[in-house]
């Protein structure tokens, strides 16, 4: 890591609300430099003193760190409080970041105030205002930007590429975890976010050592996604709850879509070709999807994971849903061939199914067997395969599972309105908004 990406105070500037004996310091004394317990800079006594650090131009701000003149003694140390900590980008207001109310220390008992922001902010100013009649005196002011540190995990992936893009920390996500489709694209959601909450900026997901059972082994990263970097990403609040890859076996309804959504919008576009096996699934089957009734179903190994409902129980709701829709019809998506025919011979004609998708009748993933037997080659079964929940997610209705899929079909639909979910429980989850 180079000392940029630590203290941002190397060549910046200040200013003072007054000098004490017209002593003018120096920047890099007061920014820069080894704590020594004795002050850098002093105003006069006055009204509300402080000191101005300008940055230059505004950048992401993590930590403020603050050391304390001592050899003073207490006196000397409560004149620094308490102390207003205060941030301004270009052309913006103050915001008041914290204020300090208690004494702290510096170089001698190694006791300065640390302040660490819950996320980065971009600034160009940082002011300390010590409120009150008095003078301001400390020994250093170090800024810090967010570390760039990469963070790692043996088992999902690492942040990669770090940089500072217009002034912004930017990273990249290499996915390691390499299980099933959207098993692999829920472990992305969750360090995208959590890189989010670090105050990173995530440009691109990296699959190429992800994916296996959904791309030839012989390509590189597989075309899957494009990230739309238009779509700025937000910063999840302090204290809010973050996507976890397990919350797929939570209730959709309960996500928060307005956080999601642009994470989905800006990593998870699908790539052109898959966009154009989509519309080639459209022309084919002639879907119209504000007529669609979607049943979602688990298969082949999920028993080993969760126990689906009956499939009885998703032709039954499916069934009252059709009564007053007579224009409808019902795709099944399903990697089971038993489920799949069950639910064709029910609805009969006015049901379809994905046919360019294999489906095998045994219990091993579908991404485990041998997808050549089905005609197809590992990348056209994974564009395939991301095309068809894609253009599902926009139907008018949805029956579906707890699981990767469908929580993705809820992801991509941005909302849960006409979704209904049997949950881990096998109860029924109904949506709060039915159309």
């Amino acid at each position: 890591m180079t000392e940029e990406c630590l203290n941002l105070g190397a060549g910046k500037t200040i200013r003072l609300s007054s000098y004490w004996r017209g002593r003018e310091p120096a920047a890099e004394n007061v920014l820069t430099g080894r704590p020594t317990g004795r002050f850098s800079f002093h105003t006069t006594i006055e009204t509300d003193p402080w000191i101005l650090v300008d940055l230059h131009r505004a950048v992401p701000v993590a930590r403020i760190m603050l050391w304390n003149r001592e050899d003073a003694g207490l006196d000397g140390l409560l004149r620094a409080v308490p102390l207003r900590i205060e941030a301004a980008a270009e052309h913006e207001a103050w915001c008041t970041l914290a204020t300090i109310g208690i004494a702290f220390g510096g170089a001698l008992s190694n006791t300065p105030f640390d302040f660490r922001l819950p996320h980065p902010i971009l600034a160009r100013f940082i002011r300390l205002t010590a409120l009150g009649i008095g003078a301001l005196h400390l020994d250093k002011v170090f800024i810090f930007s967010p570390d760039l540190t990469p963070g790692t995990s043996p088992r999902y992936g690492r942040l990669t590429n770090l940089r500072f893009l217009d002034g912004w920390p930017t990273a990249d996500i290499a996915v390691r975890w390499n299980q099933g489709f959207f098993s692999n694209c829920s472990v992305a959601l969750q360090m995208a976010m959590s890189a989010a909450a670090r105050g990173f900026t995530i440009s691109e997901i990296d699959f190429s050592a992800s994916m296996w059972g959904f791309r030839e082994k012989s390509n590189g990263q597989p075309h899957l996604f494009v990230a739309d970097t238009a779509i700025s990403l937000p910063v999840p609040a302090t204290g809010q709850r973050l996507f976890n890859a397990w919350d797929v076996h939570n209730h959709y309804r309960d996500f928060r879509f307005d956080t999601l959504t642009p994470f989905i919008h800006r990593l998870f576009r699908p790539h052109p070709e898959v966009a154009e096996i989509e519309q080639s699934l459209v022309a084919h089957y002639a879907v119209d999807q504000s007529n669609t009734i979607v049943i979602l179903y688990r298969g082949t190994d999920k028993r080993t994971e969760i126990s689906p409902t009956d499939i009885a129980e998703y032709l039954a709701l499916a069934d009252r849903l059709l009564a007053t829709r007579p224009g409808h019809r019902v795709c099944i998506q399903t990697d089971q061939k038993q489920i799949q025919d069950q639910v064709k011979a029910h609805f009969g004609e006015r049901c379809f199914a994905f046919d360019s998708l294999p489906v095998t009748e045994g219990s091993v993933v579908i991404h485990r067997t041998d997808v050549s037997r089905h005609g197809l080659d590992r990348t056209t079964f994974g564009q395939t395969l991301l095309a068809a929940i894609h253009l599902l997610a926009a139907a008018d209705i949805v029956i579906t599972h707890t699981g990767n899929v469908g929580a993705w079909i809820s992801l991509y639909r941005g909302h849960a309105r006409n979704l209904f979910q049997f949950d881990s429980k096998q109860a029924l989850i109904a949506p709060y908004n039915t159309s």
